[in-house]
């Protein structure tokens, strides 16, 4: 069986890692997997070497199936083979879009967790959907990193956080958390590793110190800001290697996010045996999975969509709903690790790395690519 494998790998992007991963689980599987890259606007394609672009020199002649890994509504319809689009969304549905009608001209839809299963079929879907987590490279959690001197890290329990500057990360929510459960006195840090595509380093701190500043104004916990636990703005752009030793540096990956597909810091996080308190929510959900013991879950409810204007005007609309994470368990959370880190820095937590590891190994190439390896021969 010959695939050929279309999507933005080149591009950089979040999408574009995710699909290098998947590609790369099929050729762990045997697989022969020919790809081919597009690009989806104006994000200018990446200059760092291309982990599949031996696959890239290969014809396309004899080509059994096509997976499409691109937005729905570039899917087109190839006579003659099977015809699979591989879909994330992280709200309730897409009904707004046409996205619906596109996924129906494939044969198959594959997505990366159960939420997107469920909001594909909420939007009208009737092609079958199947569910393949997002694979990883595991061999570099054998390695060794050198932590990052970023300071004010020395004696402290180093929460992190690995994301994007947008509405649904819900920075500000992890923020106040925070700030509700800690204060200077605690032997606490929370360092934040944020990009954002169009934005420069300058842009995004700026607009986070003003966050920080707005937030310690509003919920009037101290009226002295020095009073507050210390945050770590980390903006640059990182390298795999720098954000490798970034969770070499840290203890405990947290999110408040709205919204996830599938988390490639959370899952690198586990895989570098650092737990993580995460929403639960999307993809999140398959990734840490019930009763793993390598973090923990926070509660919440579902919310109306709001304020993505960055996006289309019929993606992230209000008639869409989202998760809203329970604030108040969140930084029970973090208070209970920083408790468990007090009492005994090598028990609990320790233990609980382990099994985040053991975890994040389960997303091999390997094993990935034989779930897509029998999906593909049923």
């Amino acid at each position: 069986m010959k695939i050929a494998y279309i999507s933005t790998y080149r591009d950089g992007t979040l999408a574009g890692h995710a699909a290098t991963q998947y590609i790369l689980a099929c050729e762990a599987a045997g697989l022969d997997v020919v790809c081919r890259p597009v690009s989806m606007g104006t994000i200018p394609q990446d200059q760092k070497p291309c982990p599949v672009a031996h696959l890239e020199q290969k014809n396309m002649q004899g080509v059994d199936v096509v997976i499409q890994h691109v937005l729905p509504q570039f899917y087109q319809y190839k006579r003659g083979v099977k015809n699979i689009g591989f879909l994330e969304w992280s709200t309730s549905d897409f009904n707004r879009s046409l996205w619906t009608a596109n996924c129906n001209l494939m044969d198959e839809i594959y997505t990366s967790c159960e939420q997107n299963r469920e909001a594909a079929f909420r939007s009208g879907v009737t092609k079958p959907i199947r569910v393949i987590p997002r694979p990883c490279d595991i061999l570099k959690f054998e390695q060794e990193y050198k932590p990052l001197d970023i300071g004010q890290t020395q004696g402290k329990l180093v929460f992190y956080s690995i994301t994007s500057l947008t509405r649904n990360t819900n920075i500000s929510g992890l923020i106040r958390a925070y700030y509700r459960e800690f204060s200077a006195r605690d032997d606490v840090v929370l360092v934040l590793c944020v990009q954002s595509e169009g934005k420069s380093e300058q842009d995004i701190s700026t607009s986070l110190q003003k966050a920080i500043g707005d937030i310690k104004k509003s919920t009037h916990i101290y009226k002295n800001a020095k009073h507050y636990p210390p945050i770590l703005l980390i903006a640059q752009q990182l390298s795999p290697e720098e954000t490798s030793r970034i969770h070499a540096t840290c203890d405990i990956f947290v999110s408040a996010a709205r919204g996830c597909v599938w988390s490639n810091a959370a899952h690198n996080a586990l895989g570098f045996g650092n737990p993580i308190i995460v929403s639960q929510c999307g993809g999140f959900i398959d990734l840490l999975g019930k009763g793993s013991g390598g973090g923990w879950f926070v509660d919440g409810q579902t919310t109306p969509c709001f304020g993505m204007s960055e996006t289309t005007n019929y993606l992230y609309t209000g008639e869409e709903v989202w998760f809203d994470p329970n604030l108040i368990r969140l930084s029970e959370h973090m208070g209970m690790a920083y408790q468990m880190w007090k009492r005994d820095p090598n028990g609990t937590l320790k233990a609980m790395g382990k099994n985040a590891k053991k975890r994040a190994c389960e997303f091999s190439y390997a094993n990935v690519g034989k779930i897509i390896n029998g999906l593909l021969n049923e």
